[in-house]
C-alpha cells in the first residue's frame, strides 16, 4: 500500500524541519562544549601553584616564578613557564612573589590563549 501524496508531502516536511531543527542542536551542542572546556580550563587555574625560584641567574640576584601548565588549552601535557619577578633586594614576602608569578601567568599565557 502506497501513501497518500498529502502525507507523502507532510512526511517531507517534517523530514525537511526535523533536519533544520538537528542541524540548530548540532551546532548549539558543539557550542556549549566549547563554553564548558572554556569554564573548566579557567576553574582549573584557581589550583595552581607557583613555585618561586630565589637566587637564580649569573650574580644569584634574581627571583624567577615557574608555572608548570597544559601547553594547549584541553592537551595532556603539562609545559614549564618561567617569569622574572623580581631581584633579591626587593625583600619580597613568598605569597607576594606568589602573586606577582600568578599575574605575570595569566597576563602573558592565559589571556592569550582567549584572543
Amino acid at each position: 500500500m502506497t501513501l497518500p501524496k498529502q502525507l507523502i508531502n507532510k512526511l517531507n516536511k517534517l523530514s525537511k524541519v526535523r533536519k533544520n531543527v538537528y542541524d540548530k542542536y548540532s551546532k548549539l551542542k558543539t557550542d556549549l562544549t566549547t563554553i564548558d572546556n572554556h569554564i573548566n580550563y579557567i576553574k582549573e587555574l584557581e589550583s595552581i601553584k607557583p613555585q618561586i625560584l630565589m637566587n637564580q641567574g649569573r650574580d644569584k640576584k634574581y627571583i624567577y616564578g615557574q608555572v608548570y601548565w597544559y601547553s594547549d588549552e584541553y592537551g595532556s601535557k603539562k609545559k614549564s613557564y618561567r617569569f622574572l619577578i623580581g631581584k633579591m633586594s626587593e625583600k619580597k614576602s613568598k605569597t607576594e612573589l606568589k602573586q606577582i608569578c600568578m599575574e605575570h601567568f595569566i597576563s602573558n599565557v592565559v589571556l592569550n590563549k582567549f584572543e
